[in-house]
């Protein structure tokens, strides 16, 4: 009977299924500086900034800020999994908590400065390969980043 038992358990364990991804789960830590889109006279003002969830960054890397801002559905496409708009006033933190779409590959940001030639208003983070779960533990993976809304730039990297 014992025998039977493992016979039957054994092509069970051997089956080829591939373990689950977890579910990413990422807090954004986005912070306006005190001096964030000065106009000529050096007094800082208000920015609007958008957040994109995507599944394969070329297009956002290539499309112009206007289409991004005003039609990024339309540009991104299927490239598009979600998209967040804040402003933010000068010295602004902002925490936003969300899980990450299963096929986003990076997140991306926008920010709608003053002068956007000289501006560096655009950037992306690829997100780290997703872990798979294992029978035991966590079915999530956390994941932190931090966006810096400087004067005139733009800029997300992972923290601890």
């Amino acid at each position: 009977m014992a025998l039977l038992f493992v016979v039957t358990l054994l092509p069970a364990c051997a089956s080829k299924k591939e373990a689950p991804e977890k579910t990413v789960r990422l807090a954004i830590a986005i912070e306006a500086d005190e001096r964030v889109n000065a106009d000529a006279q050096g007094r800082p003002a208000p920015i609007q900034v958008q957040l994109f969830e995507l599944k394969s960054r070329s297009a956002f890397e290539e499309a112009d800020f206007f289409s991004l801002q005003s039609k990024p559905r339309q540009v991104l496409g299927a490239d598009l999994a979600e998209s967040t708009e804040l402003v933010l006033r000068p010295t602004d933190r902002k925490l936003i908590k969300r899980r990450v779409d299963g096929q986003a590959v990076a997140i991306g940001v926008i920010a709608g400065y003053r002068d956007l030639g000289r501006a560096v208003w655009r950037a992306t983070y690829v997100l780290p390969p997703r872990q798979t779960q294992g029978w035991f533990g966590s079915s999530s993976q956390d994941l932190k980043v931090q966006i810096k809304v400087g004067a005139d730039t733009v800029s997300i990297a992972e923290v601890d």
